[in-house]
């Protein structure tokens, strides 16, 4: 279960793309079922236990291949936000909420003739929006690999849609433009609706965009000689050409790596090495795990199976 954690991990500038699919669109346009439904698949991986991130992506991929690419918006245009809807005053507890107000805007700035007046035909029609972080630079830790992650915000009754209900999931959509002299013209995208919980409105989450390498295997780990450590591994280096360097890790006494005495690099096709000179403590067990970097020195496979050895 998430917890409420104090850091700055979520403060960041965001960029979005911005996805849409329309019902009833007209003849020959992108299906709007199949956008749900894949949308649908794809939160039902998400939510899986564990998370299946590769089907996942996939399923994004297909969500994306059956909506609308929206585009060129304004960048600090695009907002969503959530807000209490109607309440009623009660006699001792006070003001309950018996609802919410989910909206979506972005102002549209490529608004070329033809894009307007499809926009236009549209208005009125039920529709699902998703957002998609734009950056490509952003890493997040899965088992210690650091990957590319993206965050998704659908705009859309996903609890509705993983009960296998097509209909009623998206929000009316509002269009309204502007054309002013000595200046772009403006076309304004709004989507609202009243739900009865937030999640109701839209789902936040956060995707990775690649898949980890797997990780070398510790094969061995023990005392070579005084202040000096032996050890043997498996990683298919040629199978693997991502993964330039295998790093070492050697704890005191620690399973959980909070106290690494040594840290050494080695050549992913080795397949043993020495690590010297550690200060070994007699009765002391040192603990060693691996992860294999890339060229950036940035890890992308998971940490290793840990294997300990005891200094007699």
């Amino acid at each position: 279960m998430a917890k409420i954690n104090y850091g700055v991990a979520g403060i960041r500038q965001r960029h979005y793309r911005v996805w849409i699919a329309f019902e009833n669109a007209g003849s020959g346009e992108f299906d709007f079922v199949t956008a749900v439904d894949a949308l649908d698949d794809m939160f039902t991986h998400i939510y899986a236990s564990p998370v299946e991130y590769e089907d996942a992506k996939t399923d994004l991929d297909a969500a994306k291949a059956a909506m609308y690419h929206v585009g060129e918006m304004r960048d600090d245009s695009i907002d969503v936000s959530v807000q209490d809807g109607d309440s009623i005053e009660g006699n001792e507890i006070g003001k309950t909420v018996l609802g919410k107000s989910g909206t979506f805007s972005a102002e549209l700035i490529n608004s070329t003739p033809d894009i307007i007046n499809f926009l236009t035909g549209l208005n009125g029609h039920e529709c699902v929006v998703m957002l998609e972080e734009i950056s490509n630079a952003r890493l997040e830790s899965y088992d210690g690999a650091m990957l590319e992650t993206h965050e998704i915000i659908v705009i859309g009754n996903v609890p509705a849609m993983l009960a296998g209900l097509t209909d009623n999931v998206g929000c009316s959509f509002s269009f309204s433009e502007k054309a002013t002299g000595k200046n772009i013209a403006i076309s304004m995208l709004n989507v609202e609706k009243s739900v009865s919980t937030v999640r109701d409105f839209r789902s936040i989450e956060d995707f990775r965009y690649e898949e980890p390498i797997d990780a070398p295997i510790l094969d061995a780990f023990y005392v070579e000689s005084e202040n000096s450590f032996e050890a043997t591994f498996t990683f298919d280096g040629q199978a693997n050409p991502k993964i330039r360097t295998i790093k070492v890790e050697i704890a005191y006494d620690d399973s959980d790596f909070s106290n690494i005495v040594s840290t050494t690099y080695v050549e992913p096709t080795t397949g043993s090495f020495y690590v010297q000179p550690v200060d070994q403590e007699s009765g002391v067990t040192y603990h060693c795990r691996l992860s294999g970097l890339d060229h950036n020195n940035i890890q992308k496979t998971p940490y290793s199976n840990i294997v300990s050895t005891t200094v007699q």
